[in-house]
């Protein structure tokens, strides 16, 4: 039987497997129908909103000039293909009419049909969806190739930093390990190494913050806290090292996580006087780089990675990478190979070497380089680094280039650009060039030359430039062997002064930051250049005949100096080029009349009330710098016999200038005398009045200036833009005096009260502005429109280049843009900031959304007239979709009159605002489904009466918030919920919402929409941090989908009485920061039993992150916790636990909790009415209890009035680094 058994089984599985099987896949297309085609419209979905990313990632790129793949074009066209014949097979008829067929009889060939085209489409999806990252990766181009790009870029190739990189990773994410050493020899890469590790950390959101700060070979405690406090958006009121390190150590352990990066350590760095926690938070991880191990061991690293040379195979990959593809040819490559090899390694050496033969097809060049290599070759590394960094100056083009690297060296390593300029003039650098114009340009051109040959490093400003502490030690010794320089850098001290024979010969002497304890009175350097002494010794004075045997002097630069009178000996200082004098105490200042042949004078933030009469002797001045001194009196009859000036910088200055047709003595010069200045390009100055301006005053030949006139403004550039004006100006007559004419070119324009102006386009600049980058208007109660195109005058292109519009104020403002415009127009808008403009009904127009293509930011606030932020003029097209594709942020607030986000109604009636809902008992959505944000990330509503702020449908709602990070909602009285059921999903990355005032809200998620859709199970997977803030009806906090917050903190919230219900049991395992206050029907914070009857599962310990609890004033909590949450849940991770101002609650801990707090360092319990800080174990055991809180530091017990003890049963306390134990009015407390 057995075997007629296994032949039947065999002849049957071949039956199945033909006739069965196929039956049962027909079968399953009439079966599992809806199920595909709802799998259909959800990956579709999905792929429209990948396909919208990636397009838009595209459009980005093609915009900045980068090629796009033709793989990654093929794909949108195949995406498009696909999701039109998803849609139109979902959009069908038979589909419709079979999904909703109730009869007895279906039509099952159609449903057979329909639905297995549905799953066919599905499949076709999958198959697209499938190369989306690999699409993803051709559609973001690496950048073009730069100075510090490059490298990084050509890094990623070599194995050694790539291992070297994932060992950096592993060891950071390591819980035991909370401080990571890297070292190595100066120019091996690991500065490029460890921002490569903080990128990956960033992408890889392993914390929360990383902040980077420099240390170099001095460490600057004040400086590096600065910058610190920058990245954490810190900003010090205390004055002291000591207590400003306070401040930063609170600020980093109110992070999460942390990542600090300290970079270019030289010597041992005391971490805790700096600001950094040490060992007390847990959170906080120190990435720490220095040359040398024993620093770092001192340091107390746990894991320390040597960053070594690299191995021959990847110095050659890195050389031929850099160098191009002339190593390809074989002439050259033997002797490439070669050079490459006498780099031993070092990639400073290989980077620089590179740069300097990239592309040279000349052989002879690349066997001199070879030779030049091969003197050292029996060397040390010091050796090799000084040849090839040698060798690239060496083969620098043009000794001016050489000499502003040899000044970099001198003043470095970090330079700002106006020194350069400044001494590089002084110093004779520039020869052959006539204006200051032509100086700077050639200045920039110098840079990028140094730049390019990787002897001046890219900065995060262009204010200044870097050098690399190796290049900058070679430039330094070059300097000192060619140009005989003596320099003691930051943090040194002049013990003697060098040789007599020495200082003969010496042509520069650069003392910064250093300690000196005294100048001789007289210092012989017949030969000497430049002196440049920055003081940091307030005693420290120049003797009167210091500067006697200096002759030969071109640039003397003195900073943070004090002279109640100019040394004499500034006569014998004949040839004097560049004097700064910045930062000093000024006095008598009649010696500078002697220095006739000065071009530079230099006096920015230097205190003085007044210029000397003696300055008009300087004929031959050219830039003249007051920028932040404290100059108030301008002597008349100066600034005119100052006519080769070419730059004037008075900003930030009090100088009263006279009316041109003042009766009254004049002690200071009127602004009439700037005529005189023919040569003048550059001009900066700080105007109180408009009333001062001579009518007949020109600035035409200005192509670079910063004018501000008028009271309200501050001097300040907050795009640092080259032509600048603020104004605020009586009557538009004073336009007339030469402003009209700066406006014309003008990029950075503010204006204030400039009366007699309602069409700002016209009347102030009939061109368009072609020119302009950033526009504020306020306080003005004429104009009606930025521009009005109504009448048909404009046919030209205006605000081509506007990036920035800010109106605030503007009482009579109906519209931005009052008509139409040419293409173009707001083509670079990216900011639109709209603030108390009473009578605008309306932002933008279609038209307008169409071309602001590269908008970014909306912020509009109390604008009490507002209806809509985007009007449709032609009804017709009300239904047209608008895309706002590159919109991060949109802010909303206090506009009592908006109804909606988008449609073509100034004004409500009942009728056309039935015809716009859903039904008419349902209010329409302030958002609709017509509005697209592909990018938005931050959305902030707050005091609209809106009643909902989304549509109820998913698929619209996640094409336009799927980015969403960001949501706060306050005073929205309105609002019922903000989120129905049906959409919670589609905000996958949202991270933070705040809820702060909305009254009649009685819950966050609906549990069915507006249309009944059912729950949908998808949450908000990302959400780590929620507020809520006076919601007087709302009823519960927390919800399923909110499993993966961080933080909650919830504030004035009358109808809660828990904050954890029931049925949220082990869905809050990821909180680690609770905070609720001012809530008076809470009576318990975690509620871990419930009143109704339900079967009892076999339960699973859920275990907790939370670290901070602080509770205040709640006035019925009874208890924390509902019961023992002992097998249920562990809070063994509490640090910080604070109550207040709870009367009622019995006791803080349960017995089972209390025993075993491991983490604990803080308890602070105020004003409530327990009698025991931890309750009675149920059944407890007589033996002594002993309670161990081995790293509670803090212990705060105040005006407990009903505490008497502890604990109610035999037991003990442990807690070995207490450091703060404060009980205070506890008469009954028996510790």
């Amino acid at each position: 039987m057995e075997i007629v058994k296994t032949i039947a089984e065999k002849v049957a599985e071949p039956i199945v497997d033909y006739i069965v099987a196929p039956i049962g896949r027909q079968a399953s297309y009439l079966i599992f129908y809806k199920d595909n085609f709802k799998n259909l419209k959800e990956q579709y979905t999905d792929l429209k909103r990948v396909k919208g990313t990636i397009s838009h990632d595209v459009e980005v790129q093609r915009k900045n000039g980068r090629q796009i793949y033709d793989s990654v074009q093929n794909w949108l066209s195949r995406v498009d293909e696909i999701i039109e014949e998803a849609e139109q097979l979902s959009n069908d008829p038979q589909h419709r009419n079979v999904a909703c067929c109730k009869g007895p009889f279906p039509n099952f060939k159609s449903r057979h049909q329909l639905s297995r085209k549905a799953k066919k489409m599905v499949g076709n999806v999958a198959e697209v969806m499938q190369q989306k990252d690999y699409i993803e990766s051709l559609a973001l181009l690496p950048d073009l190739e730069g100075v510090g790009s490059t490298f990084a870029t050509s890094s990623e190739k070599l194995e050694s930093r790539k291992k070297m990189k994932e060992d950096i990773m592993l060891a950071l994410t390591d819980p035991h390990i909370s401080r990571v050493g890297v070292y190595g020899l100066g120019g091996m890469g690991k500065s490029t190494l460890v921002k490569e590790v903080a990128k990956q950390v960033k992408n890889d959101k392993l914390f929360d913050k990383v902040v980077m700060a420099n240390i170099s070979h001095v460490a600057d405690l004040e400086r590096v806290q600065r910058e610190i406090a920058d990245f954490l958006g810190l900003r010090f009121e205390e004055t002291t090292i000591i207590g400003r390190a306070a401040r930063l150590r609170q600020s980093i352990k109110s992070e999460r996580s942390i990542l600090v990066i300290l970079d270019d350590i030289w010597d041992i760095l005391e971490l805790d006087k700096l600001g950094l926690p040490l060992n007390d938070h847990k959170g906080c991880k120190l990435l720490l780089i220095s040359r040398r191990l024993d620093v770092l061991q001192n340091m107390e690293t746990q894991k320390d990675f040597l960053i070594d040379v690299l191995n021959e195979e990847e110095t050659w990959c890195l050389f031929e990478d850099m160098v191009g593809d002339v190593v390809k040819d074989v002439n050259l490559r033997g002797v490439a190979i070669q050079v490459a090899q006498k780099c031993a390694g070092l990639i400073v050496l290989i980077v620089t070497i590179a740069r300097a033969l990239k592309n040279e097809d000349d052989i002879d060049c690349w066997k001199d380089a070879l030779n030049q290599l091969k003197i050292v070759d029996e060397g040390g590394m010091s050796e090799k680094v000084y040849s090839v960094l040698e060798y690239s100056y060496n083969h620098l083009d043009g000794e001016d280039v050489k000499a502003l690297f040899l000044l970099c060296g001198s003043i470095g390593p970090q330079i700002p650009v106006e020194y350069l300029l400044k001494y590089g003039m002084g110093l004779g650098i520039f020869k052959h060039i006539n204006t200051i114009k032509d100086v700077r340009l050639e200045l920039h051109r110098l840079i990028g030359s140094l730049k390019a040959s990787c002897l001046l490093l890219e900065s995060s400003s262009n204010m200044e430039v870097e050098m690399h502490d190796i290049v900058h030690e070679v430039a330094v010794s070059i300097a000192s062997r060619d140009q005989h320089v003596f320099k003691i850098g930051m943090g040194g001290e002049l013990k003697k002064w060098p040789s007599e024979e020495f200082l003969q010969r010496c042509t520069q002497i650069i003392l910064h930051l250093c300690h000196i304890p005294k100048l001789p009175e007289r210092l012989e350097c017949p030969n000497i250049q430049l002196f440049y002494l920055y003081n940091k010794n307030e005693s420290l004075s120049v003797p009167y005949s210091f500067f006697a045997v200096m002759k030969n002097l071109k640039a003397l630069g003195l900073t943070c100096m004090h002279f109640p009178l100019l040394p004499q000996s500034f006569h014998s200082l004949i040839d004097l080029q560049t004097l700064c004098l910045d930062q000093c105490g000024l006095g008598d200042m009649t010696n500078i009349g002697a220095l006739r042949n000065l071009q530079i004078l230099s006096l920015c933030s230097s205190s003085m009330t007044t210029l000397p009469s003696e300055l008009g002797q300087l004929i031959h001045l050219r830039m003249l710098d007051l920028t932040n001194s404290g100059i108030e009196i301008f002597p008349s009859n100066i600034i005119s016999k100052l006519t080769k000036l070419e730059e004037l910088y008075l900003g930030n200055t009090s100088i009263k200038w006279e009316q041109e047709d003042s009766d009254e003595e004049n002690k200071n010069a009127s602004l009439s005398e700037l005529s005189h200045l023919t040569n003048l390009i550059a001009l900066e100055i700080q105007i109180k009045g408009a009333w001062v301006l001579p009518r007949d005053i020109m600035f035409d030949k200005l192509e670079r200036y910063k004018i501000v006139i008028g009271d309200v403004w501050e001097w300040s550039d907050n795009y640092g833009a080259p032509k600048m004006l603020k104004l605020k100006l009586s009557t538009i007559i004073h336009l007339e005096h030469g402003i009209k004419e700066l406006i014309k070119g003008v990029e950075d324009l503010y204006l204030d009260e400039v009366h007699g102006i309602s069409n700002v386009l016209y009347d102030l600049n009939g061109e368009g502005f072609p020119l302009l980058k950033h526009l504020h208007i306020q306080n003005n109660g004429k104009i009606q429109h930025i521009i009005n195109s109504m009448n048909g005058r404009l046919s030209y292109v205006f605000f081509p280049k506007l990036e920035t519009l800010i109106l605030q104020d503007l009482n009579i403002l109906e519209t931005i843009c009052d008509g139409s415009f040419m293409n173009h127009s707001f083509a670079r808008l990216r900011s639109v900031k709209v603030k108390c403009c009473d009578q605008l009904k309306y932002i933008f127009s279609v038209p307008m959304v169409k071309a602001l293509y590269q908008l970014t930011e909306i912020e509009v606030l109390e604008c009490h007239s507002l209806k809509k932020i985007v009007f449709v003029e032609n009804s017709m097209a009300i239904d047209e979709n608008i895309e706002f594709g590159s919109l991060q942020s949109l802010t909303l607030g206090y506009l009592p009159a908006i109804d909606d986000f988008y449609s073509g109604l100034l004004e409500s009636s009942t009728t056309t605002m039935q015809n716009l809902s859903l039904d008419n008992n349902v209010p329409s959505s302030f958002i609709d489904s017509k509005v697209k944000f592909f990018n938005l990330e931050t959305l902030k509503l707050s005091s609209i009466n809106l009643e909902n702020i989304w549509q109820d449908d998913y698929v619209s709602v996640a094409n336009s918030f799927h980015k969403l990070a960001n949501l706060s909602v306050e005073g929205c009285n309105c609002l019922k919920y903000l989120f129905s059921s049906s959409i919670i999903g589609s905000f996958p990355n949202l991270k933070q919402l705040e809820i702060r005032e909305c009254e009649i809200m009685e819950q966050i998620i609906s549990i069915e929409g507006r249309n009944g859709a059912a729950t949908c199970e998808v949450g908000l997977p990302k959400l780590e941090t929620l507020v809520i803030s006076n919601m007087k009806r709302l009823k519960k906090v927390w919800h399923s989908q909110f499993d993966g917050l961080k933080t909650t903190e919830v504030n004035n919230c009358e109808k809660l009485k828990n904050i954890f219900p029931y049925d949220m049991q082990g869905m809050f395992g990821s909180l680690e920061t609770l905070k609720v206050s001012n809530c008076g029907s809470v009576e318990e914070i975690f509620q871990l039993t419930s009143n109704k009857i339900h079967i009892e599962e076999e339960a699973t310990t859920q275990v907790s992150q939370l670290k901070k609890l602080h509770l205040l004033d709640l006035p019925k909590l009874k208890q924390i916790w509902s019961k023992d949450p002992q097998g249920i849940v562990h809070f063994h991770c509490l640090e910080d636990v604070l109550v207040k101002y709870c009367q009622n609650i019995e006791y803080l801990f349960p017995f089972s909790i209390a025993v075993k707090l491991p983490q604990l360092e803080k308890i602070m319990v105020s004003n409530c009415g327990m009698r025991e800080i931890v309750a009675n174990e149920v059944g407890a055991m007589e033996e002594k209890v002993i309670f161990h809180f081995d790293r509670l530091h803090s212990l705060v017990i105040w005006n407990m009035s009903k505490l008497d003890r502890f604990y109610n049963r035999n037991h003990s306390l442990t807690w070995p680094s207490l450091e703060e134990l404060w009980v205070v009015n506890c008469e009954k407390l028996k510790l």
